[in-house]
């Protein structure tokens, strides 16, 4: 919260982007490049497919003008139902833990909430990530969100997962929820794998070792939840010294 604070940045300071991000906002891009840089060893496969995928990008600026960080997500259908791919993420190193990856999530969560009010059907999100800290982060910020802390799933989230394999032409594993070699050509720089090293160490997680998930040969956790209720995002919101 403090340090949130101390960033000065509030839901004012979140900017939406509608487009081909690489082909309509060329500025934009690149500043999103230089901001993913010191995350992996080359960005060119990661930013490639998600530029190819992604439509809605959120993203913040501080007072010079700088993208500090941002979120790109594509809305989609799945078994019916409005969906949101919930795609890469950054922020600027200087403003790591600070809050600000919140903020982001945050504002997009409360645009698709009024959106699930005015349609009246609940999305399905998802993302994919050999991160440890991105499943931690998901389970803070939304609801029922599969496979669990175990890698625990039920038969109808196992449909689900199935079906999203089947939507992008992905072999399906015995565990659907593990996505084998997706993620081409994508490496975490050492400074990231530290960084991740470090959470597995202080939380003892292994979900993804024992899952047989390796991010070298490119392979991804597919996550799956809920947006959380408007109730539990205003007091998060209250509780971070926001005004949405």
């Amino acid at each position: 919260m403090d340090d949130l604070v101390k960033t000065k940045l509030s839901f004012e300071s979140v900017k939406r982007f509608e487009g081909r991000v690489s082909v309509e906002n060329p500025k934009l891009f690149e500043e999103m490049k230089n901001l993913l840089s010191p995350s992996y060893d080359d960005i060119t496969a990661i930013m490639e497919r998600e530029d190819s995928h992604c439509r809605i990008v959120y993203y913040i600026v501080n007072d010079k003008g700088t993208v500090i960080a941002f979120f790109m997500i594509n809305h989609e259908e799945l078994v019916g139902r409005p969906s949101v791919y919930c795609g890469l993420s950054a922020v600027d190193q200087e403003f790591k833990n600070s809050g600000i990856s919140t903020l982001i999530y945050l504002k997009a969560t409360l645009d698709h909430l009024q959106l699930q009010k005015k349609y009246g059907e609940k999305y399905i999100l998802y993302a994919t990530t050999p991160s440890p800290s991105i499943f931690y982060s998901l389970n803070k910020l939304y609801n029922n969100v599969f496979p669990d802390h175990s890698g625990g799933y039920t038969d109808l989230e196992e449909k689900l997962a199935r079906e999203y394999c089947i939507k992008y032409g992905i072999t399906i594993q015995d565990n659907p929820f593990v996505l084998k070699a997706v993620a081409p050509g994508t490496f975490y720089s050492d400074l990231e794998k530290e960084r991740i090293k470090k959470l597995i160490e202080k939380h003892d997680f292994r979900l993804f070792e024992k899952l047989g998930i390796n991010a070298e040969k490119g392979d991804r956790l597919l996550i799956m939840f809920e947006l959380s209720s408007e109730e539990y995002i205003h007091n998060m919101i209250k509780g971070l010294g926001l005004d949405a």
